[in-house]
């Protein structure tokens, strides 16, 4: 008599349940990493913005003496200012791009805080990343220093103009 003998030809069911746990296992590990540099990257990118900003509207203040009017979001109602602005100082794709922690750029002089500055308006992380945020460039507390929370989103200030 002879015994016949079956090949297997596949998995077994506790082999494909033991990869499976090992590739959540390995995801669980890699997720909160891969977050953590997603919010570094996000918040390098919004620094970077914020500084040629900056810049942008100080060379506008020392060449046109003043500061600009306020901009009705990420753009301005007189149409010499918003031409000036955007071919002589800011690239008008640059400023008009969603920002990369969520919302839009915004120009507010002096209305919050007595203070010239660069808002991100209804920005969509959590509070803990502005907070990141702030602690790369400022103090860490958005009370205090050039980056401060304010209603609805946070402004980068570049100039107090009173007490």
């Amino acid at each position: 008599m002879r015994v016949r003998q079956h090949k297997s030809r596949g998995f077994t069911l506790v082999e494909i349940m033991i990869v499976v746990v090992m590739i959540g296992l390995l995801v669980a590990m890699a997720l909160p990493a891969f977050q953590q540099v997603r919010m570094q990257s996000q918040n390098s990118a919004t620094v970077n913005d914020l500084r040629i900003f900056q810049s942008g509207f100080e060379q506008y203040n020392m060449e046109m003496g003043g500061w600009p009017p306020d901009s009705t979001g990420n753009t301005w109602s007189d149409p010499a200012v918003q031409s000036a602005i955007f071919d002589g100082y800011i690239k008008q794709s640059q400023w008009q791009k969603r920002t990369p922690i969520g919302g839009n750029y915004d120009w507010d002089p002096g209305i919050f805080l007595n203070a010239h500055g660069v808002s991100v308006d209804a920005y969509t992380v959590d509070l803990a990343q502005v907070t990141l945020l702030d602690e790369m460039v400022d103090d860490g507390d958005l009370n205090t220093g050039m980056v401060r929370s304010r209603a609805g989103g946070v402004i980068w200030v570049l100039e107090y103009q009173g007490p």
